[in-house]
């Protein structure tokens, strides 16, 4: 007691791993350490003790607490219920079925039992099958289920204890109801053995009853304000941005970079189009469809579909594979974290909060936590007790085979805070609303500080594994020291990005070949058109021309017949209509009589003109008989 107290005398204000009693009941340190002792008095309260935790059987057979590991089982209408929410989505198709859902639970899962020798966990849902005739009769009485996971559909938020679940605008995101009550009540009701006595891992018995667990239910959100995504690895590098820059900051900040690359993808397409109805070259306002088809047919199709693909993409990879990172939660995270619960394991960053929801408010809250000798790297010594023959099965028989070294009571080398040289994060003080909570100050990052969209933890931190092994103490060198982590790579995230980017550029590139190409069908028949109209077009020339020559032939031989005609008569050569304008002119200028002479000499001129161009006579002359043949 007394290096306890020394050691939280070198620690400030700080967080570390904390237990379900001293969050719910404001269980301190002091009371672990005694009753591990066994010098609790007998009237104590064990709300404040240490307790739902799960026991250790002696008898191999016996399969109640961790004998023989936790047995777990899935609601049949759990993964039809939570696959909708699941946001590992293609065009509205999940590529995340109901498996890739239990296996991630069960990953969860291995991240305890695989540093824990003591603890393991294993999948009743087949055996439960069997027992309860089909798949869809299983439910949470299956004689065989001691974990049972389901939807939290219908479950009322204000009915879950704030120490073992995460809430999110009074929306449940994961709860874990606990089912835990006094060994001496489990034995009338049947449910342990006559005599029962609570045995620690490290083979301690108590010497006071013990609030066990004998049952536990996870729910997990399932509603429209309660997404979750699947691949961890893919979305930690934006859960790294909200970390740094905040939710709302760093939302925005992607959304406007997104928004800036449409932009640009906009831009370049209108200059491509553009040439479409502006003057470029050879191309005009006026251009017909043929000479629109010449422009599309010598586009780059690559280079089009690039330009497609970046006015596209930018905002179904925002609100599609960004945006779920940002706003949905960690199914694996969340099932980590609920584990811990089933566990006995709190909230470490917000343990001094909630006393009040259990309306325990004149109580001392809980304290955080850690483990002197596993934190620097040291094995507790010593070996498990009542484990001579006969064996301890209780109290009295343990005191005389009892465990050793600091095995014995690991609660003696806890102190309250963190070591001296813990990594701390601070964005762990941060609640789902990404406001800062009360009272929390340095906090080690662990998968028990409650779950929000930038703290994805799915790895046990060394927070955790404290907290593991001083709950379920292992004695020796077979205990650990430092966490093991089992890393899992979805690629759901890499896969959603290339059916996007992949997929609508091979659709996009084939539309555009395939245009082109009717492009060029197009242009093929006009030529054809054309060359099936020019035999037509070679015969109405000739026609033209044949016409032409004829009307050249009637007027070169209406001038003769003028020319004879005014040779007959002896009349001057007859001028030009440019030579008599000029000669007017001239008149004109002179003024007088001798304009209107010309002028009349000019009128009669062209009238005998206009007479003999139409075969009639020129009045007041007798033509020679020589000239009738005109």
């Amino acid at each position: 007691m007394a290096r306890a107290c020394i050691l939280a005398a070198l620690v400030g204000s700080a967080s570390a791993f904390t237990t379900l009693n001293s969050a719910m009941h404001g269980a301190q340190l002091a009371d672990f350490v005694e009753q591990l002792d066994g010098t609790t008095a007998s009237s104590a309260n064990m709300e404040t003790q240490l307790g739902r935790i799960w026991h250790q059987p002696l008898a191999a057979e016996d399969t109640t607490g961790l004998g023989g590991g936790i047995a777990y089982a899935w609601d049949p209408t759990l993964c039809d219920t939570i696959t909708e929410y699941v946001k590992e989505k293609v065009l509205g198709q999940n590529l995340a079925g109901c498996d890739d859902i239990k296996n991630s639970f069960k990953r969860s899962m291995l991240q305890w039992t695989m540093n824990h020798r003591y603890i393991n966990a294993y999948d009743v849902t087949g055996q439960c099958e069997v027992l309860q005739g089909g798949a869809s009769s299983v439910t949470a009485e299956c004689p065989l289920v001691e974990l049972w996971v389901t939807s939290a559909k219908g479950v009322d938020p204000a009915l879950v204890d704030p120490a073992t679940s995460v809430l999110d605008g009074g929306n449940i995101v994961a709860a874990t109801v606990l089912n835990a009550t006094a060994g001496t009540d489990l034995v009338t009701a049947g449910e342990r053995a006559a005599g029962h006595a609570f045995r620690h891992t490290n083979g301690v018995v108590s010497k006071n009853d013990v609030i066990e667990n004998k049952k536990a239910t996870i729910h997990f959100g399932a509603n429209d304000d309660v997404c979750w995504y699947l691949d961890t690895d893919f979305c930690a590098s934006f859960a790294y941005e909200l970390r740094k820059h905040g939710a709302d900051s760093a939302e925005t900040i992607f959304l406007a970079m997104t928004f800036l690359l449409w932009c640009f993808a906009i831009a370049m397409m209108a200059y491509r189009l553009s040439g479409l109805f502006c003057c470029k070259g050879r191309l005009t306002k006026k251009m017909g469809l043929f000479d629109v088809s010449i422009e599309i047919a010598e586009w780059n199709s690559l280079v089009f579909t690039i330009q497609v693909i970046g006015i596209l993409i930018p905002p179904i990879f925002f609100y599609e594979i960004i945006h779920p990172c940002f706003t949905c939660y960690n199914f694996e995270a969340a099932s980590a974290q609920q584990i811990g619960h089933v566990l006995g394991l709190g909230h470490p960053n917000n343990v001094q909060n909630e006393l009040g929801a259990e309306g325990l408010t004149t109580v001392t809250p809980g304290q955080n936590m850690f483990h002197a000798l596993l934190a620097a790297g040291t094995y507790m010594s010593g070996v498990a007790g009542g484990l001579t023959p006969p064996y301890a099965f209780t109290y009295a028989e343990y005191v005389n085979d009892p465990a050793t070294g600091t095995c014995a009571n690991p609660w003696k080398n806890v102190a309250v805070g963190l070591p001296a040289n813990a990594s701390t994060d601070g964005y762990s003080c941060k609640g789902t609303d990404d406001k800062d909570i009360q009272g929390c100050t340095l906090v080690r990052r662990s998968v028990m500080n409650p779950l929000t969209n930038a703290n994805p933890v799915t790895c046990l931190g060394q927070d955790d594994l404290e907290g593991l092994h001083t709950l379920y103490p292992d004695c020796g060198s077979l205990s650990f020291v430092k966490p093991i982590c089992l890393v899992y790579s979805h690629n759901l995230g890499i896969q959603r990005v290339g059916y996007y980017i992949g997929g609508f550029m091979l659709f996009i590139l084939m539309a555009t070949k395939s245009m082109q190409l009717c492009v060029m069908c197009f242009r093929e028949k006009q030529l054809t058109k054309d060359l099936a109209r020019l035999p037509m077009k070679e015969m109405s020339n000739a026609k033209t021309r044949w016409r032409l020559a004829y009307a050249c032939a009637k007027e070169v031989a209406r001038k003769e017949r003028i020319a004879a005609a005014h040779a007959e008569l002896n009349l001057p050569e007859q001028k030009t209509k440019e030579q008599q304008l000029a000669d007017l002119h001239a008149a004109q200028a002179k003024g007088g009589k001798m304009a209107e002479k010309i002028t009349k000499v000019s009128a009669q001129t062209a009238k005998a003109e206009l007479s003999v161009g139409r075969g009639g006579t020129i009045p007041a002359v007798t033509p020679p008989a020589s000239l009738n043949r005109l």
